[in-house]
């Protein structure tokens, strides 16, 4: 399950996460009017289960080796957790980790 940062916009404050986003998401992230018209949108709930059906698409696809592998060499933006969000939901931010473009974020 994905945690909607608009509607938990709390989340944007824990520190391993600011650090591992990208300007161009902190400062999306952080219009005020794009989220009004987000959560505001009358396909909101649509939109919502929509993105959830297409993240676990690409958590769960197997088929293809290069998709979503981890090797030596290769560029990668990389979450690693303290628990098991399958588990329990709110273990999503427990962040242990961090690697952005193929670099450990302090």
């Amino acid at each position: 399950m994905r945690i909607n940062v608009d509607e938990h916009p709390e989340i944007l404050q824990m520190p391993r996460l600011q650090d591992a986003l990208y300007p161009r998401g902190k400062q999306m992230l952080a219009d005020a009017d794009r989220k009004r018209e987000t959560v505001g949108a009358p396909d909101f709930a649509q939109r919502k289960a929509r993105m959830r059906e297409q993240t676990w698409r690409v958590i769960t696809r197997t088929e293809d080796p290069d998709y979503g592998s981890i090797r030596a060499g290769k560029a990668a933006d990389l979450l690693l957790l303290d628990a098991d969000p399958t588990v329990d939901i709110n273990n999503t931010i427990k962040i242990g980790r961090v690697m952005r473009a193929g670099r450990w974020i302090p």
